[in-house]
């Protein structure tokens, strides 16, 4: 029963983060066990062109309700082709209502989808390769509960 929960979830989120007409790119990295090791740190590679000239940057996380805390740290990094830092910042994304532990995002029983916004207008200095990369910020060797992070990229609205 409950693996069919998890399908049924998996085909629901699916569904929901395919219906978006706004996405350019959409890569969500999978942790083995649902648990997010400090030294594992997932990288997106972009190749940037005239398409991201104005785009909002988004963190999908994908969580079980067996993650211990209402809120996740994280640290993204955005490097250009040779890996130098063209941007980095910490951001905290509540999951979870801090008064009640109720689960926040879309889902139901006990996997839930989170779509977090971390830059709004971005423009890439140029064009070229470019990679994302998120580091958990919660320092637990294993973070358990995490089932994926990722990131989407989406048409700005004008």
């Amino acid at each position: 029963m409950r693996n069919l929960l998890i399908i049924i979830n998996l085909i629901i989120a699916g569904f929901l983060f395919s219906c978006n007409d706004n996405r350019i790119y959409e890569h969500n990295f999978e942790f083995k066990n649902s648990e997010w090791h400090i030294d594992t740190v997932p990288v997106f590679p972009i190749e940037a062109d005239e398409k991201l000239n104005n785009c909002n940057l988004v963190i999908n996380v994908r969580n079980g309700i067996n993650y211990p805390y209402y809120n996740l740290f994280l640290k993204y990094e955005i490097l250009d082709s040779v890996r130098k830092k063209i941007r980095e910042e910490q951001v905290e994304f509540i999951i979870m209502d801090p008064k009640t532990g109720q689960p926040l995002g879309s889902g139901s029983v006990d996997l839930f989808f989170h779509k977090f916004l971390i830059a709004q207008n971005f423009k890439f200095p140029y064009k070229g390769k470019f990679y994302v990369r998120l580091i958990q910020y919660m320092r637990e060797e294993k973070l358990k509960g995490i089932q994926s992070v990722g990131l989407r990229i989406e048409k700005a609205k004008s």
